[in-house]
């Protein structure tokens, strides 16, 4: 949390991002998945703010693993789609 908060106080959002990342990673394998959820929503919110389209996919493609994990199929086949529709775009 702390790399968090210091991207943002030297306004550097895309370090924030990166820092999110890393934080719902490690939420991912403590499996506590809501608040992994938690951390890739803040995360792909401000990635899509500004245009982070490597880390849209990376965020979404992490956030399928969660679905995954907590057994929603529907969902994470959604994200894995919308992994595949922004790099066809981009």
């Amino acid at each position: 949390m702390a790399a968090a908060r210091l991207a943002v106080e030297t306004n550097n959002p895309a370090e924030q991002v990166r820092a999110l990342n890393m934080l719902m990673l490690a939420n991912i394998a403590r499996r506590d998945l809501d608040r992994a959820s938690s951390l890739a929503r803040e995360a792909y919110a401000l990635a899509e703010r500004m245009g982070f389209i490597y880390m849209l996919t990376y965020i979404r493609g992490n956030e399928s693993w969660i679905f995954s994990l907590k057994g929603d199929r529907v969902n994470q086949l959604r994200a894995l789609n919308e992994v595949l529709a922004i790099t066809r775009k981009y």
